[in-house]
């Protein structure tokens, strides 16, 4: 079964070379990535109905 929706935490202080290629210059930074693409970045605390809004709004999710 394929993952509906994968959380990561990338140290970017130990990946350096994530940090670079994603232009992130603030801590934290958030990013939403489908398909390989970015579709949504911000910065900052958010809370968890705006990280669920955010999510909703900018993906699509397929259900069997």
């Amino acid at each position: 079964m394929e993952d509906k929706l994968r959380i990561l935490k990338i140290d970017v202080d130990r990946n350096m070379e994530l940090a670079y290629k994603y232009n992130i210059r603030s801590i934290p930074t958030l990013m939403l990535f489908q398909d390989g693409r970015t579709k949504w970045s911000g910065t900052g605390v958010v809370t968890s109905d705006y990280l669920e809004n955010v999510i909703n709004n900018n993906c699509y999710i397929i259900t069997n």
